[in-house]
Formats: C-alpha cells, structure tokens, sequence
C-alpha cells in the first residue's frame, strides 16, 4: 500500500473515532434539551433529569439560571437545582429510584446522587413550596435512602411517598406520610426524632420539636394534589389535615388555680399563668355573680397554647371582666405558630357584666392562624374563651361568649330590693332604679321572685319577677329554687313612748344633687344613611339644669349660687358624664346595645358596629349619669328622645353575633307614676317618720314618663301609737 494511501486511511480513522466520540459525549450540566425526556423518564449514573410540566420553572447550574419551558429536560448534577414557581410544576427523577414532582414555588438543590449495585443514596434541599417525593420499590438486596434538608427538619426515608410542604402564607411546614411502614419515614427537629406512618402527618416551625401526629384525609390530599397538578389554586395544607377549633370553655372545672409558671388544662388548651413582679396576683373568685369561680387577674396574663388541640385556630372569643378605667390595648394578643405576635384587630363585644374581645383571620385574605394568645388585664377576671369555626371560606364565626351571661335589668323607673321574696320584708333593702343590672342567682319557689346580686355594689336581695318590674336575657326558671330568710312575724306591738320633735340629721348643704333636661340631639337628622366607607359622629347640645337638690332641707338659692360658683350650672361636673346608647339588631327580634360614657358632646361611632346590624338600622339617645365613689353610674336627668340612623354594612359583611346574651334595659313607658299607698297596721308596724320626697310628672315628646324629685320638706311629723298611713311613689313590691 503507496504511503498515500495508508495516510488517507488513519486520516479517516481519527475523523470517524472524533465523530463517535462527539456523538456518545453526554450533554452539558443543566443544558436544556430540547423536545421530550431522551431518557424515556428515567436517569442514572450521576446526574437527575428535570423535566418542565408547566412554565414559570427553571434550572440552577454553575454557569447561572436558565429558564426550563416544557417539554424541555436538563440534566442535573449534585450542586444544581430546579425553582418551580407559583404556577410551575416540574418532576426530578433519578434512575428508577427516585421520583419528586416539584409545586408551588418549591426549590430543590440536588446535595448527593449515588448508586451501585447494592445501594443508592440521593440527598436534596427543599424549600418552599410543595414536594411528593417517590420512592420505587426495590429488591430486597438493595439499600435505598432519601435524606432531605427542608427550611425547618432534616427526613430521612427509605421505600417511602411522602410530602413536604411549606405553607405559603404561615410559617408552618408539614411532613406527610402517603405510603410507610415502620421506620420508614423519619423526621428529624430540635434534636428530636419522630416517625411517621401512612396517613399520618407532623408540622415544624423554625423552633422546637416535631409536632404530635396528626391523622388526615388521604382522598382529601389526593384531591388537593390532584389539583395543584392541574394548576389550580389551592388551601392551605393546615386547612385541610386541621378539621377547625370548635371549643367553648368557661373556669368551672377548676377547684384550685395553678401556681404561675405551671400550665393547666381547659378544654384541650394549655393555660399558664404569667409569673410577674411583687405587684400580680392571681385568685379564684365569681366575678359574675353566675356561681362559677372565675380567675381573678391583678397585673397579670393569661397564656394560651392552642397546639394540644390539633385544630386550626382562626378566631379566638375571650370572655372577660375589666375593673379598670379602662381596656388596655395589649389586653389580647394572639401569635402565629413562630410565636410572631399578630397586629390583627380586636373587636370588643359590651355585654351586661362583661366583654367579649373578639379577634378573627380570614382564609380568604391569606392571614395566618393562631398558635397562642396573651390575655392581660390591671384589675379585672378572665372568665373563658371560646374557638369559633367560619362559616365558610370567606365568612369568620360570629362572636361567641364563653358564658351564658343570664343578667336581668330594671325596667320600672323605682323598684325595692327586699331581703326575703316579698312585700311583707319590709322596709326594703335598697331602692332600684331603671337600667339596674341584676345578675339573678336564684328564685323563689313559684317563680315570683328573683334572688339577685346587684352589679357593681355587690348588694344581695329580692326583687319582684311580675311583668313591668325587671327583663332578663333568658329563662330564669332554670335558676336554683332560694328560701327565702324567715318572715318578720312576732314583731311587738307599738308602745307609745314620750312624743319626741323630729328634728333633721344636719347634712352639708354646700354638695347640690343636680337633675338635667334632656340633651338635644343634633345630628345626624333622624334616618339619615351613611355608606360602609363613611364615618358616623353623634353630635348633641349640652343640656339645661332641670333642677337642683340641695342635700338638706334649707332652700335653693344657696345651692344655686354655690353651683354658680362652682361652675356647675354650664357644664357637667366632674363625676357627670353623657351615656350614649346604641341599640341594633343582629337578627329580627334580638336587641343589642353598645354603650359609652363620654365627656365630649360628639360620639364617632366604633367601627367594629358597622355590619353587625342585620337590617343596617342603628337607635341612639343620650342621658346624664353620675357616678359614685365605686364607679356605679346614676341616671340623674332626662333622656334624649331616640333617633335613628342606617348604615351600610362592608361589602364583606360582619358575621352576626350570636344573640343569646345582651340585655336590653328599655324602661316600660308609663303616661303617669302612680302613687301607692303603703298602709302599715298599728299592731306590727313601725311608723313612719320622714315623709318621702312626691315625685312630679314632667311632660315630654316621648312615651317615657319622666319624674322630677322635688326637694324633701322640713319634717314635722310627730309618731303617735297609731302608724299614720304615708304615701309613697315606690312601686310595690
């Protein structure tokens, strides 16, 4: 062969061997290729093969990112990895071992991919997002094992499905178990370990341990991954394995409080007792008058740990008792599953006796759940709480007291407490009068009278049942039947003894009881509408001096010029404030009222009102009260006539309260007081020495009568051995 010839040959030679050579090079790292997996879905060797199932995903590699548009595939090395965003969707597999289908802006970074004969191993990072991963079956010679760094634990499993997700919108991540045995499935937090078995699940935060186990719904995950393959949205994986909190706890069950620091049960919840200064106090007390110890707070928190429950929490009702002057802001607190606190806005419910701090995060506007709550108070009780479930995706729970609050208030504008269930306890206890509150703590046999404790004095005795007299908020013949004390029989018979002159107990005169005209409302014009974006003011005219009462028997001109003096005639004092009053209706035939005490002559409206009325309709009216040195107010003037205004609810309206527990104190109008004689007989009887105060009907445009005490006169009145009988405008009983 001519030299020619054999150089033409190996010529030939090193360009078929370079030609082969190219065709059987493996592509670039990362490298996208074109149309579909060359692999027929599967990888080996060293490398895992990311396919793109939708847009929006894209692969990491040492040169850089570069987007992943389906059909495409790139190859991935350990060091690389794949982002799938909001709407992406990718698969990762790895030879026939592994298979990870990639969600929801999930990001995976390939750590570790080896394999032989008798073991594979493949190690990720996940974060982010949702990843099934898939574990395919393999010979009872080969040891497979999958570990996986997520944001917040470290799993490790082998011949295993499972899921990790990481909630969008809370800082929440769970592990979940669709097929494992037996250590199959380890999740690793906090130094802690835990198993998870098939249908099972636990959540992380960035602290602490793996949470208890919780069971869930498969057919409901395979429908929720369902559709995130079909790119559609989606809940929150906690809305799905969490079933709502749906809990009512009062402090019944406890019989001795908790040193603080030491956690107890209620319902489910674990409660602790903040440990605080010198200055906190905690004891056991009714704080209600309902019969039930409630826990007593002097600077000093409740804590909350909703996690036993295994629900989710998104509205949290706590029923309390505030002695202040007035509500703190920090008063509640609610906390996502980091601990974070939550700037979410609290709702504050008046109820007779009680509040209702109410707090709720809405599903539809992505607001994370509640973990635990802070309930702080300067002086007052934590009566319960309750976790209301929503009515549905977009709509929260109404608020829900922890306590059936069964109060009663007076009507009739005078009514006697009485130290036994009936007019024969005479005289009476004290003298009521309209917007009392009463909390009823029993009742006498045939039900006709009420054992009460007066609120905010504390004062026990009876009062009347009968129509016209007091109103409740429910049934009262579930109350406790009450004996009464013994009747007052026996009494001796009056012996007339030496006439003494009645001469009246010197009082200073220099203090005058002042009673007001009605307050003339201004605005806004009786019926007016207000949009849902708009603000409401109540605006009224500072009221006239009806009349003043000196507290003893001398003449007015010395009230009215100390008064002057005083600066009293043009103003209210300083223990006199406007009662504002505002009566709406949740649902028909239910009345609540959200009532303030202001100094000012204008009221903005709180805007937690707007959508609570089911017919958009708001009543108000105003009057002057005092108050005494225990804080108890006095109605001491007229009462504005009503007026009402409408106004239109959010277009995500309020849920409507449940109506089961506000009173609503509305005097019974009478044209005219009616003066009832009390006849006392000579034989018991001890007479009367005083002669009470007549009351004179004034007339006004309302159906409520008003009376005006006129000044008591110099009495005079000599007892003889026969009781006089003596007028008084005292409704009996």
């Amino acid at each position: 062969m001519s030299r020619h010839r054999i150089g033409v040959y190996l010529l030939s030679m090193v360009l078929f061997m370079a030609f082969m050579a190219s065709g059987c090079a493996s592509p670039q790292s990362g490298a996208p290729t074109s149309g579909p997996d060359p692999t027929g879905g599967q990888a080996g060797g060293d490398f895992a093969q990311a396919s793109a199932r939708r847009t929006n995903v894209s692969v990491r590699t040492g040169s850089g990112e570069a987007v992943l548009a389906p059909p495409d595939t790139a190859q991935l090395f350990p060091g690389d990895g794949v982002r799938v965003n909001p709407g992406g969707y990718a698969i990762l597999r790895f030879s026939d071992f592994l298979t990870v289908e990639i969600f929801r802006s999930g990001d995976l970074v390939v750590q570790e991919l080896s394999q032989n004969g008798d073991s594979a191993l493949v190690a990720f990072g996940q974060s982010g997002g949702a990843f099934l991963n898939q574990m395919d079956p393999a010979g009872e010679r080969v040891q497979r094992r999958l570990s996986v760094e997520t944001d917040f634990a470290t799993v490790t499993a082998t011949g295993t499905r499972f899921w990790v997700v990481r909630e969008s919108t809370t800082p929440l991540e769970w592990v979940m178990a669709v097929e494992a045995g037996e250590s199959d499935l380890v999740v690793q937090a906090g130094d802690v370990e835990a198993e998870l078995v098939a249908g099972t699940g636990r959540w992380m935060t960035a602290e602490g341990e793996p949470g208890p186990l919780v069971t869930y719904d498969a057919d409901a995950v395979a429908e929720w991954a369902q559709m995130l393959r079909d790119g559609q949205p989606v809940a929150e994986i906690g809305d799905l394995l969490w079933p709502h909190a749906d809990v009512v706890a009062d402090t019944a069950g406890l019989r001795t409080l908790s040193a603080p620091g030491a956690s107890f049960d209620m319902a489910g919840v674990a409660v602790i007792l903040e440990a605080g200064g010198a200055e906190t106090s905690y004891a056991l007390a009714d704080c209600n008058a309902d019969g039930i110890q409630d826990i007593q707070i002097h600077n000093g928190a409740v804590h909350l740990d909703f996690r036993p429950l295994l629900n989710r929490v998104r509205a949290v009702d706590v029923t309390l008792v505030n002695r202040a002057a007035t509500l703190a802001p920090d008063a509640l607190t609610l906390f996502n599953p980091s601990g974070e606190p939550l700037a979410y806005a609290v709702s504050v419910v008046e109820r007779i006796g009680d509040q209702i701090l109410s707090v709720r995060s809405r599903m539809d506007q992505d607001e994370e759940p509640f973990h635990y709550a802070d309930v702080r108070l300067a002086d007052g009780c934590f009566l319960g709480f309750s976790l209301t479930p929503p009515v549905d995706d977009t709509q929260p729970g109404p608020p829900r007291p922890a306590v059936d609050a069964l109060v009663c208030a007076v009507i009739s504008p005078f009514l006697n407490l009485r130290a036994g269930p009936g007019t024969i306890y005479a005289p009476p206890v004290q003298t009521l009068t309209a917007g009392a509150v009463l909390n009823p703590l029993g009742r006498s046999a045939d039900g006709g009278w009420l054992w009460v404790n007066v609120a905010g004095s504390g004062v026990q005795g009876w009062v009347s049942a009968a129509p016209g007299f007091v109103t409740c908020t429910g049934d009262t013949t579930g109350l406790r039947v009450q004996d009464g004390p013994p009747t007052p029989t026996g009494v001796p018979t009056l012996v007339p003894t030496l006439v003494p002159t009645l001469v009246p107990t010197p009082v200073p005169a220099l203090v005058p009881t002042r009673h007001w005209n009605a307050p003339g409302l201004l605005s806004p014009a009786d019926g007016q509408r207000f949009a849902a974006t708009e603000s409401v003011t109540l605006a009224w005219q500072t009221p006239s001096l009806l009349s003043r009462t000196p507290s003893s028997g001398r003449g007015m001109g010395l009230a009215r010029l100390w008064s002057r003096l005083l600066g009293q005639a043009s103003g209210l004092a300083e223990d006199e404030s406007y009662r504002v009053t505002i009566d709406f209706s949740p649902q028909p035939g239910v009345v609540w009222q959200d009532v303030h005490w202001v100094k000012e002559t204008q009221l903005t409206v709180p805007g937690y009102l707007n959508g609570l009325s089911a017919d958009h309709r708001f009543v108000w009216r105003v009057g002057v009260e005092q108050a005494d040195e225990n804080g108890i107010q006095t109605a001491v003037g007229m009462i504005s006539p009503d007026r009402v205004f409408f106004w239109d609810a959010p277009l995500s309206p309020i849920a409507t309260p449940t109506p089961t527990f506000v009173v609503t104190a509305t005097a019974t109008p009478s044209s005219t007081p009616t003066p009832t004689t009390t006849v006392t007989p000579s034989s018991t009887a001890t007479p009367t020495m005083t002669p009470l105060p007549t009351l004179t009907p004034t007339s006004t445009p309302t159906d409520t009568a008003t009376v005006t005490p006129s000044p008591p006169p110099r009495s005079t009145a000599t007892p003889t051995a026969t009781a006089t009988s003596t007028p008084t405008l005292i409704p009996v009983p």
